[in-house]
């Protein structure tokens, strides 16, 4: 059926599964940034623009995630 033996489900699957652990990868940075920043000042004076200038990232960035 061609060059692999999986099925196109399990291939799905299986991009499902990386897509997920990269998403959860860049989740667990922004909120472990913000936590810093939030420590750091407290939580009404840290700013989007904060989190997103200690990331290096942009605001879509953080927000996609």
């Amino acid at each position: 059926m061609g060059i692999t033996s999986e099925t196109p489900q399990a291939l799905a699957t299986g991009r499902q599964r990386a897509a997920t652990e990269r998403t959860d990868a860049q989740r667990e940075r922004i909120l472990q940034a913000a936590a810093q920043l939030f420590a750091d000042q407290g939580y009404a004076n840290t700013t989007m623009a904060q989190i997103v200038r200690a990331l290096g990232v942009t605001k879509p960035f953080v927000y996609y995630y």
